[in-house]
């Protein structure tokens, strides 16, 4: 083969590899995804205000690290019993029963709140009861992408996974990237400087990948 029959075929193959986004072109993966950033969202908001409630109701240190505890015990509990269930358990109706659950809880949780009625057991009870919700529903959610977007595109939906659940990691991956590039055009240097130079950006990218 020669090397120009080679190229072609190279860009051949980079035209036909799917982009990053490209999962989001399947409407019931994008719906689901759309879904969880909202989910997430949410959540983000639920743990910042039930914290902040926690310190109005109890001002202990004691009780506010109880509530750290609440929110991430089920998921050290339930790690390996959620990941076999949502192997052998129907996943849609997995995701529908750990999603309710968490909605019940999450609008018991907001209406008790609304009139005052919340106590500190109420409290750590219904967040430990989320916190069952989400731990239970992450397997299902990771296991069932496969059957929602073509195997090549896989790669790329379990990215955008991770990236909406944590999606400031990603933003300072793409700043990092960003200033990389910026260098590389101010000073002229090569990839492999950046990347053996310390107080190169490159050096962030790598320690950055490296940690995540």
């Amino acid at each position: 083969m020669s090397r120009s029959e080679d190229l072609v075929i190279r860009q051949r193959e980079a035209e036909q590899r799917p982009s990053a986004w490209s999962p989001l072109s399947h409407s019931l993966f994008r719906a689901l995804w759309l879904a969880a950033v909202a989910s997430n969202v949410g959540t983000w908001m639920q743990n910042v205000g039930a914290d902040w409630l926690m310190t109005t109701l109890a001002p202990s240190p004691f009780m506010v690290a109880l509530m750290q505890t609440a929110e991430n015990a089920p998921l050290f509990m339930l790690a390996l019993p959620a990941g076999a269930l949502a192997d052998i358990a129907d996943r849609r109706r997995l995701l529908l029963l750990t999603q309710s659950w968490m909605l019940v809880s999450a609008v018991a949780f907001g209406l008790l709140t609304l009139f005052g009625l919340t106590t500190l057991w109420i409290l750590l009870t219904l967040t430990f009861a989320l916190g069952l919700g989400s731990a239970l529903n992450a397997p299902a959610w990771q296991a069932i992408m496969p059957e929602l977007v073509p195997r090549p595109e896989l790669p790329s939906a379990v990215a955008l996974n991770n990236y909406q659940i944590e999606p400031e990691r990603a933003e300072e991956f793409v700043e990092a990237m960003q200033e990389m590039k910026r260098t590389l055009r101010r000073d002229g240097a090569s990839r492999r400087d950046l990347f053996n130079d310390p107080s190169k950006p490159g050096h962030y990218v790598e320690t950055f990948l490296v940690e995540s």
